[in-house]
């Protein structure tokens, strides 16, 4: 049986599950699918499909191609990891009678499904989150430390390898696709399946099923993963520069390991934060060495800081002893040796004796001090905490005003903030099409025309910020006017619900449940590029129900108060904006208390701002501009600018 299936013949199997497995696990299963059919992972030689079996997810790995002593090797791998305790790796089974394909027998691996998302999903989905990237890298120097003191490689280390899942505030690692690992009890075993070239040493690549594998064969790719979580942290326009979410790797390929002095990516890692520097320095040494023997675990590498790794890594080749230069023909006569002049040294001048001196005064002794009598020591005093000053220096403002006018940034923020036009043409496009509606007798029920309306003036504004957040952030997986149209549906059923409900529900809760409807559609349209599950849009919607439902109601109370002058002054967009931004901050994206401070209050005074810029056009310009929609155009194009700097600010 030297021919093994196509994918297309496991897919076919895999639609027939119940016929075609021979797994009793297996039986009985589902296979997940997609709107395009049977859900499809490629690995290297193999195909890999998640099966649904009851409550538990399984996936059925099978190959295309020959992987030699592959039962030999998930049969020692197995036996090794059942006598450690890791968490990085999920249980498996070959089977060696696993799946029937056009007749023939065919071995196929069950493997428990590991949940999370795959390394590169999780980093441009966390890409302007600093310090959730660090604690991913600290996680996988962590988990590469544990495997070296296990002695165990995984030998094809690459962003689709490694599955990351966060839980309850809590990162986990996971490694998948087993067919190229190293387990002690392996040694001797050629290393045939050696991954990725934008992951490996130009020499793996070239030497593939010439030498055998050992534990020190993920010693490369831990470096360029690791370099690259740490670059991504620190300037996430990286992503864009390198295209990461369409490339093999993320910031290397094999050209760079090849001719690192004339590599982009060396050069551009180079101008970065020290550490990057140092590690960059460390993974050019390793491409110019010849063994991968001599390269160095990353632990000690990111404990040496680089100190000395270039000493180490030359030692390590030179040989243990020196030969000495041989000479071969006629010795040459030694010439005679000219004699040395001595030195004349000058004799030492006296030292003349000082005038009129006189010894000091023998010291007297100090006379000890008597105790006082009933005396009691007073309590140790305490240390006063030292008070940090709120400014000190303009060094903070001008780090801020440098992230703004950054020379290499400068351009693309003036870019970012001329597409902000695109929510205001969107808004004013909207209302004058409402305005036409309202105007003709289309809709004669008053009731739907209330909803209809207000469902085409937020699906208007929604389009140009979707439009904006895809070009600025090239999010490809956003389709606009599929969003768009979710929120029109959602921001109508919203609407309609809440004016036939309005004389029953105290109106902070009926605001609060347009937005909630409303933030149903935002999610379920971005939903392709989210990847939410449906408790986690309940949830996330829920929160902006909760925020509306505060801000309308500190809004109710200023009302209350002050009446009609609170509006004027811009207080009421202030205060509701500002609840609203600070809630959906805190309990949906879980950022730190100083970002959810300085970010509510960038969307606060750019609510501030953009309804005192509306009030003045109205007085100045009459109720013609508020009409056409300009006042709302602007409104909150100024909202999304200030939302914008502070991203630029805080996040960059």
């Amino acid at each position: 049986m030297n021919k093994y299936p196509l994918t297309t013949d496991f897919v076919n199997a895999v639609h027939n599950l119940n016929c075609s497995v021979r797994d009793p696990v297996l039986k009985g299963g589902i296979p997940r699918k997609t709107k395009l059919g049977l859900e499809l992972y490629s690995g290297g030689y193999s195909r890999v499909f998640p099966i649904e079996v009851g409550s538990k997810t399984y996936a059925l790995r099978g190959w295309i191609a020959n992987v030699e002593d592959a039962k030999t090797r998930y049969k020692e791998i197995s036996n090794f990891l059942k006598t450690k305790s890791l968490q990085y790796f999920v249980e498996f089974d070959y089977v060696d009678k696993g799946i029937v394909i056009k007749g023939n027998i065919y071995p196929i691996i069950r493997m428990e499904w590991a949940a999370g998302e795959t390394l590169k999903d999780f980093i441009e989905n966390n890409l302007y989150n600093p310090q959730m990237l660090k604690e991913s890298a600290d996680l996988f120097l962590k988990m590469v430390k544990d495997l070296h003191n296990c002695n165990i490689s995984h030998g094809d280390l690459q962003d689709g390898n490694i599955i990351v899942n966060y839980t309850n505030r809590r990162l986990q690692m996971k490694l998948i696709d087993y067919d190229s690992m190293y387990v002690p009890s392996l040694s001797g075993f050629l290393d045939q399946i050696v991954g990725l070239p934008s992951y490996q040493h130009p020499i793996r690549i070239s030497s593939s099923n010439k030498r055998k594998t050992n534990e020190k064969v993920d010693y490369f790719s831990e470096l360029v993963i690791y370099l690259s979580i740490l670059s991504f942290a620190e300037k996430p326009d990286l992503w864009k520069i390198f295209k990461s979410s369409k490339a093999e790797g993320f910031i290397f390929t094999k050209h760079d390991y090849i001719d690192p002095d004339n590599s982009k990516a060396f050069n551009i890692l180079n101008a970065l934060s020290a550490n990057v520097q140092n590690l960059t320095k460390n993974l050019k040494e390793f491409c110019l060495q010849n063994n991968l023997n001599n390269l160095i675990p990353l632990e000690q590498l990111v404990k040496s800081k680089s100190i000395g790794i270039s000493k180490v890594l030359s030692d390590i080749s030179k040989p243990f002893y020196k030969k000495k230069k041989q000479t071969f023909g006629a010795i040459k006569p030694q010439q005679p040796v000219k004699p040395i002049k001595p030195i004349p040294i000058k004799p030492v001048k006296p030292i003349k004796p000082i005038r009129n001196f006189q010894p000091t005064k023998p010291i007297k002794p100090v006379t000890p001090i008597k105790p006082i009598p009933n005396f009691r020591p007073t309590k140790p005093i305490k240390t006063v905490r030292q008070i940090k000053p709120i400014y000190q220096s303009n060094k903070t403002l001008d780090e801020l005003i440098n992230k703004i006018l950054k020379k290499e940034d400068f351009i693309n923020n003036i870019i970012s903030f001329s597409y902000l036009l695109f929510i205001f043409f969107t808004t004013v496009s909207g209302t004058y099409i409402i305005n036409i509606i309202s105007q003709s007798s289309i809709i004669s029920n008053e009731t739907l025309l209330i909803s209809s309306t207000k469902a085409l003036f937020y699906g208007s504004l929604f389009f140009g910020i979707f439009l904006c957040i895809k070009i600025i952030y090239d999010f490809d997986e956003l389709n606009v006017i599929y969003a768009s149209i979710m929120i029109i549906l959602f921001s109508f059923t919203g609407s309609y619900l809440n004016n036939i409900f309005f004389k029953y529900i105290h109106k902070t809760i009926s605001q609060g449940f347009v937005y909630w409807m409303l933030s149903i559609g935002v999610l379920i349209g971005c939903n392709k590029k989210l990847k939410l599950k449906f408790h986690q849009i309940a949830y996330h919607s829920f929160i902006v129900f909760l925020g509306a439902f505060l801000g309308e109601t500190c809004r109710f109370l200023l009302y209350e108060i002050f009446e009609q002058t609170i509006i004027k002054t811009g207080i009421y967009a202030f205060i509701f904006y500002g609840v609203l931004s600070s809630v959906i901050l805190l309990f949906s994206l879980h950022l730190n208390k100083n970002k959810i401070i300085l970010m509510t209050l960038f969307i606060s005074f750019g609510a501030l701002s953009g309804d005192i810029s509306k009030y003045y056009l109205i007085n100045i310009f009459g109720e013609t501009v508020s009409n056409n929609g300009i006042t709302y155009g602007l409104f909150y194009t100024i909202i999304c600018g200030f939302l914008l700097l502070g991203q630029i600010i805080f996040f960059k």
